[in-house]
């Protein structure tokens, strides 16, 4: 576009060089000196003398109220300035300038836009005869001068046509004098619109004009042409007479429609039926043209020219039809079309359109054989245009039933298919059918607000949506499944899996009027667990869908009754036991919130009653080695409700009694003792007595090992071992006793064992004898409580 802008600069340039020093030729003029040019007579359209482009005329206004009148020729189109000046030397001057088209009629007018109070109009031209008025205030001299510069005006559509499809519905021929109808003068293969300022113009071509054989003034006479526009939407004229025998579809209703033969242009306006309209006609090449004046177009149909929708009809010219259509027969003849359906041709209802625009989903064959030969009804037609779709359907019909919905709507004869699709209120797709019929059944879920589109289809495209909404509230009341515990229960809501199901709303009460509510809620899940209940107890429970579109269903209310509370009994087992102690743990019971534990010995007598929240418990003080029954019972203290008891019997541990493996004497007043080590024993305590009752201890100590040393005086002795565990303070029974024999000493050996003092007398000797003996036996009792207390440390 900026090349093209430079390039008429320039253009303008060189023809202002050329014009210039015309316009600086000396040329004084005073008043007096004023007088008629030598254009005159030119005070009318009749006296108009030409001007060629590039042309400067030297005119005056005289007398006072003289009006020039010139003509020009425009052999394409062009850009084109029209001005007056001031003579040099005489800058007095006020004209006006009106353009006018070759029927007279006003193109456009100018007042002061040029030098001082002169005049300058700039317009883009079609082709054609244009007139120019010059009027002036006062008397004056002055500059007239024309210049243009041939430019193509704007293409704002342009759609091709398929080239030899000049056979209407597909079957019609050329008349058969083919020097008169020369192959491809009724084949359109390109429509153009143009915008120029103040001119909007049509281009039609074909593969040829053919001969002028009517030597028609606009170059052409086989065509008959109908330009269709529909420039705005929901109004306009669907007919087109009976010349081309077509009506056009309801939304492509024509506001504009343009017919154009070689020797006549009628441009209506369905606005304006009556308005007189003036079109520029030429033929240019193998190109109808046709130009309309903007300033005669309705205000509101240019305000919606970007987005117009045409058609072309092309038909033949026949001056002897009063519809100027030539007709087309079954069979082709001399100045005669043939190929039309005997029977629509009989009907009157054959189209005489032997080429058109087609859109790409409805091709021209299709188009022209939609007549109805039976209602007598002419073939339906469609425009073409920019972004152009196929049209919505029309009569779109819903009647529902329950959750069924029936839909129907007029049917279109170049659908292939329609889609129906089914939208929520969040615009999410419900369903999505086709269908080849115009009708169609759905099933919807409850509970939503719908929106349904139908679609028709062909070709690749789809139409714009036709909609109707629906609304399926949730009228179906829900099934309800109780299965009730002894504390609780399972609600099990039954409805179906709609998608339009968002959550299910509960509430459980101790009344059938909901009053006194215990438990409620919404669920996602159709099974709802209820706790916290009373055992034989009557409850009521109403549950109810709800959509995730806002809609809810009836309540349904169910009666249930919880059943008696029933704890299992539970099955102790012992985890630990030892000495002193059993430990023993269970299951955890349902429904109980503590245990009692009884321990019962071997004789019958109780020995532990107690209550437990945990499900393990120990039992001390217990005796070593004795058999115990622990029972255990479930206790649900909230209701007073207990189990069975179950028992497990159990025996502490116990040590084995260590057995005197043997007796050695080592010498004389000594013995060394041995026996068997017993397990779990950390000592042992050995008592040594002069009689089997053990009633005269002389020895009674703890050690650590299983063997001792230890020196008696003579005589017969007995001895004894039982093993200890001092960590559970627990003996083992005595072993059996063992008989120690000492011989008795000589008297030097006794002395010599006690003797502490030399030189005693005999007295002495026995006195210090029964001292030692004494101090021997409180040594050893203190031996044996400090091995005790040790053990007990330990």
């Amino acid at each position: 576009m900026a090349e093209r802008s430079l390039a008429f600069a320039l253009i303008i340039i060189v023809i202002s060089s050329m014009i210039m020093p015309l316009l600086s030729l000396p040329l004084v003029l005073s008043q007096s000196a004023l007088s008629p040019d030598s254009y005159e007579p030119d005070n009318s359209i009749e006296q108009a003398k030409e001007a060629l482009l590039g042309d400067v005329q030297n005119r005056t206004i005289y007398p006072a109220g003289d009006v020039d009148y010139v003509y020009f020729y425009v052999e394409q189109w062009s850009f084109v300035i029209i001005e007056t000046a001031p003579v040099e030397g005489y800058d007095g001057g006020d004209t006006i300038l009106i353009l006018e088209d070759s029927h007279g009629y006003l193109i456009k007018s100018d007042d002061d836009s040029g030098t001082g109070r002169f005049s300058k109009i700039t317009v883009f031209l079609p082709r054609g005869k244009y007139y120019i008025q010059v009027r002036g205030r006062g008397t004056f001299a002055y500059q007239l001068y024309i210049y243009g510069v041939p430019k193509s005006p704007e293409v704002v559509y342009s759609v091709d046509d398929p080239k030899n499809d000049d056979h209407g519905p597909g079957s019609y021929v050329y008349p058969i004098d083919s020097e008169n109808f020369p192959k491809g003068a009724f084949d359109m293969t390109k429509f153009e619109v143009y915008y120029a300022q103040d001119f909007i113009g049509f281009r039609v071509t074909f593969q040829t004009l053919g001969p002028n054989i009517y030597n028609l003034s606009y170059g052409f006479s086989l065509q008959n042409v109908y330009i269709v526009i529909d420039a705005r939407e929901g109004e306009g004229d669907t007919s087109l007479g009976d010349g081309p025998r077509v009506s056009l579809a309801e939304e492509d209703a024509w506001d504009i429609l343009i017919r154009v033969n070689g020797n006549s242009c009628d441009v209506t306006f369905y606005e304006s039926p009556y308005a007189e309209v003036t079109a520029a006609v030429w033929s240019e090449g193998s190109s109808i043209n046709v130009a309309l004046k903007v300033k005669d177009i309705p205000e509101d149909y240019m305000k919606s020219f970007p987005s117009w929708k045409y058609q072309v009809l092309v038909g033949g010219y026949d001056p002897n039809e009063e519809s100027l259509w030539r007709d087309v027969d079954v069979y082709p003849g001399f100045w005669v079309f043939g190929g039309a359906d005997p029977s629509a041709h009989s009907a009157g209802v054959a189209p005489k359109v032997i080429d058109m625009l087609a859109p790409p989903w409805a091709s021209q064959e299709l188009e022209l054989s939609s007549y109805n030969v039976s209602k007598g009804e002419y073939a339906t037609i469609y425009c073409v245009g920019p972004s152009r779709s196929p049209p919505a359907v029309h009569g779109l019909i819903m009647e529902k039933s329950g959750l069924t919905v029936n839909l129907s709507w007029d049917g279109y004869y170049w659908a292939e298919k329609y889609f129906v699709d089914v939208y929520l209120p969040d615009n999410s797709k419900f369903i999505s059918k086709e269908t080849k019929e115009s009708s169609i059944s759905i099933d919807l879920a409850p509970g939503a607000d719908y929106r349904i589109s139908v679609r028709a289809y062909s070709n690749g495209y789809y139409s714009s949506p036709s909609e109707v909404n629906v609304s399926v509230p949730l009228n179906e009341t829900p099934s309800v499944k109780v299965s009730p515990s002894s504390t609780g229960a399972t609600i099990e809501i039954m409805f179906p899996k709609y998608p339009t199901v968002g959550s299910y709303e509960y509430k459980v009460a101790t009344d059938k009027e909901l009053k006194n509510v215990v438990s409620s809620g919404t669920s996602k899940s159709e099974k709802i667990t209820i706790s916290g209940l009373s055992p034989e107890s009557t409850y009521y429970v109403a549950a109810r869908i709800i959509s995730k579109y806002g809609y809810s269903s009836p309540w349904n209310i169910t009666e249930f009754s919880t059943g008696a509370l029933v704890l299992s009994k539970p099955k102790p087992v012992i985890q630990e036991k030892s000495y002193t102690y059993i430990a023993v743990k269970w299951d955890p019971v349902k429904y109980a919130d503590e245990y009692e534990v009884i321990a019962v010995d071997s004789s019958g007598k109780k020995v532990f009653d107690a209550t437990a929240k945990q499900t393990s418990v120990v039992i001390t003080g217990l005796a070593p080695g004795e058999v115990y029954i622990i029972q255990v019972r479930a206790i649900n203290s909230t209701y007073n409700y207990t189990s069975d008891f179950g028992a497990v019997q159990g025996m502490t541990e116990y040590l084995e009694s260590p057995e005197i493996a043997f007796i050695e004497y080592p010498e004389r007043g000594r013995a060394y003792i041995a026996w068997t080590n017993v397990k779990g024993a950390d000592a042992y305590e050995i008592q040594i007595a002069r009689d089997k009752a053990f009633t005269t201890i002389v020895y009674d100590n703890f050690t650590s090992i299983a063997e001792l040393n230890i020196t008696l005086s003579s005589g017969t002795y007995y001895v004894r071992v039982r093993a200890y565990s001092s960590a559970e303070s627990v003996y083992s029974a005595w072993s059996k006793a063992a008989e120690i024999n000492i011989p008795r000493a000589s008297v030097i050996e006794i002395i010599r064992a006690n003797i502490i003092y030399i030189g005693a007398g005999a007295g002495g000797v026995v006195a210090l004898f029964i001292v030692l003996r004494i101090l021997k036996k409180r040594r050893a009792k203190a031996l044996k409580e400090k091995a005790l207390r040790q053990m007990r440390r330990k």
